[in-house]
């Protein structure tokens, strides 16, 4: 089952089905995008709701055969971000390719991009993370399985990369299925990670051009 609710309001129940990934952003300062992955369905779902709980869209699947989050076996699966008041990308790792892929959503839900895979070869258990700079770049970070390394790439809102992929840490181990990125302004993001070789979690800041700012900080 998965639940959303404001500071104000009660929880609002979007499925009852097995979910084991969620992501949330705000959207227009009234409202929200909420995806997940459905463990029922083995798809990867979105859904804009208001900040009083009535659901604007439909549920719409982004991915419909992602397979089985369950195969991750920490929640990393999903991501989503928005550039502004008109679009926005989701980011997943489908676990029957093995691929962490993007698409980008205009607000009306309709593709501005197709499926952009980033990585095509990332494992049985992967994790990814995604963050806007301003209205037409993002960063994509995820976590490679079978590498067992943590990266990022930039893209723009073509779904056109803008830079290299980044290898972040070369050695994270089998079991290190957690990143995360954020964004500081449209010129420097966090990467963040679990390092399952040394069983810890770091940090280190990148510029937009993905030139580390400082040293790792575990």
């Amino acid at each position: 089952t998965i639940s959303w609710s404001t500071y104000f309001l009660p929880n609002y129940t979007l499925s009852y089905n097995n979910v084991t990934s969620v992501s949330v952003t705000p959207f227009d300062y009234n409202k929200v995008i909420v995806t997940w992955c459905d463990d029922t369905e083995d798809d990867i779902s979105l859904a804009v709701f208001n900040t009083t709980g009535v659901l604007l869209t439909g549920i719409y699947d982004v991915d419909e055969s992602a397979g089985n989050c369950q195969n991750n076996v920490v929640g990393y699966s999903v991501s989503v971000t928005a550039f502004d008041l008109n679009k926005f990308l989701v980011a997943w790792y489908d676990s029957i390719d093995s691929d962490i892929s993007f698409k980008i959503f205009n607000s009306s839900l309709q593709n501005i991009t197709s499926d952009v895979d980033v990585d095509t070869n990332s494992g049985n258990s992967s994790a990814v993370a995604t963050s806007a700079f301003n209205t037409t770049a993002f960063v994509i970070g995820w976590y490679d399985h079978v590498s067992q390394n943590s990266s990022f790439r930039n893209y723009n809102d073509a779904g056109n990369s803008i830079s290299n992929e980044i290898v972040v840490d070369t050695s994270t181990g089998a079991t290190a299925n957690a990143v995360d990125v954020s964004a500081f302004n449209s010129t420097a993001f966090m990467f963040s990670w679990f390092d399952g070789a040394s069983n810890d979690a770091s940090i280190v800041p990148y510029s937009v051009q993905g030139n580390a700012l400082a040293s790792v900080f575990d």
